[in-house]
Formats: C-alpha cells, structure tokens, sequence
C-alpha cells in the first residue's frame, strides 16, 4: 500500500479523466466571469477592468471561443488585456501568481485573444 504522497498528480489526473469517461459523467465547469472577479480582487484592480473583462468573456463564450481552454488561464488573460486597456499593469507573472496557470500560459491565451477577438478590445 501506498501513501497518498507517493501517487504522481500526472497518474491521478489520468485516473480521474478514466472514470469521467467510463461512468459517462459531466464535471461542473468552473464560470470563467467568476472567476475573473476573484483574481482581479486578488490583484487589487478596479472595478472598470473587472467589468470590461466579464464583458469580453461573455461575448467570446457567447460565440464558443472559450470552448475546451482552461478557464483559469483564460479568464486570466482576458482580465490581462481588460487591464492593459485601463491602464493598470499588473504583470503577467502577477496574474499568473493569482491563477495558478503558467506566464505561458496567460502569454499564449492573450495572444489568442488578440488574434480572433481584437475588435472587443
């Protein structure tokens, strides 16, 4: 017998994808717009950037960009480029810090972003 300690996250996770897709079940998903609130309270932003990113998100959810992209990373890119736009600048490492997603990750998702959905910024 093992100890919780010794069970890699990566068979875990492997694991737990297994028995989703055997037992045919539907895992809540975490909403994207609440999330940008945590993390921008988290970061001391104002209320117009937290505002402008949940409109942004709603709108790109809405057209089903945000489709199969982790909504940790996603609505921290989003709350990114909302706070780029009001002139606040918190760094990406910052906002990385508060989602527990990678600086790559917020980079790749914010590139993504500006790509398909410049017209919203």
């Amino acid at each position: 017998i093992s100890s919780v300690s010794d069970v890699k996250r990566r068979d875990l996770a492997r694991c737990y994808r297994l028995l989703i897709k055997e037992l045919k079940l539907r895992p809540p998903l975490q909403d994207p717009a609440k999330l940008v609130t945590k993390i921008a309270n988290a970061l001391s932003l104002d209320e117009k950037t937290s505002r402008d990113a949940v409109r942004i998100l709603e709108v790109i959810k809405e057209s089903g960009g945000a489709a199969g992209k982790g909504p940790m990373g996603f609505s921290g890119a989003i709350l990114y480029l909302s706070s780029l736009k009001n002139n606040e600048n918190p760094s990406q490492k910052e906002i990385a810090k508060a989602t527990g997603v990678t600086e790559v990750t917020i980079r790749n998702r914010a590139k993504e972003v500006r790509t398909k959905y410049k017209h919203l910024l």
